[in-house]
């Protein structure tokens, strides 16, 4: 399918102080995983209309700047109560309406080549402009941090994802 797959990772987090570290560790976890996995930098097209197919680039090398384009820190729900995280864990992390919005990281928010603003619908490429293979997003919760992973189907499925 020509989709971003979505995984969301809770965890408990209960000291705001230590907010930066995390992020720095995580940030630091993802540019080792793209140096292994440069292709996850990339960004896809269409490469041929008529054949139906897409083309993957990617660069040789992970930057600072791909990876601070590619990986985004959000404090802003830490004081929203619908996104405590004992009440999320206490509703089994059900969906809420609001988590499209929450959560989808910076990169992908109405991003010119998609067709919606949140990463959730099919991708034509029907724009002509290159799609990114992944975005994440590290958003803080009170007492809880989300990482969200958006990877596009057409380079790695779920399995391939949750290995990396």
């Amino acid at each position: 399918l020509r989709m971003h797959i979505r995984q969301l990772l809770f965890s408990e987090f209960s000291d705001p102080a230590l907010a930066q570290d995390a992020a720095k560790a995580l940030r630091t976890g993802l540019t080792r995983t793209m140096q292994q996995f440069p292709f996850l930098a990339g960004s896809l097209r269409l490469a041929d209309a008529k054949m139906d197919r897409v083309s993957l680039q990617y660069p040789d090398s992970i930057s600072d700047g791909v990876i601070d384009q590619i990986f985004t820190v959000s404090y802003d729900q830490v004081e929203n109560p619908d996104l405590e995280f004992a009440k999320m864990e206490t509703a089994g992390f059900l969906p809420l309406p609001i988590w499209g919005d929450v959560f989808c990281p910076k990169l992908l928010r109405s991003y010119p080549g998609l067709e919606d603003e949140f990463a959730v619908r099919l991708v034509s490429f029907n724009k002509g402009v290159p799609v990114p293979v992944l975005a994440a997003q590290a958003t803080f919760v009170r007492g809880g941090l989300v990482l969200s992973v958006y990877a596009h189907h057409s380079a790695i499925d779920g399995t391939g994802l949750a290995i990396v």
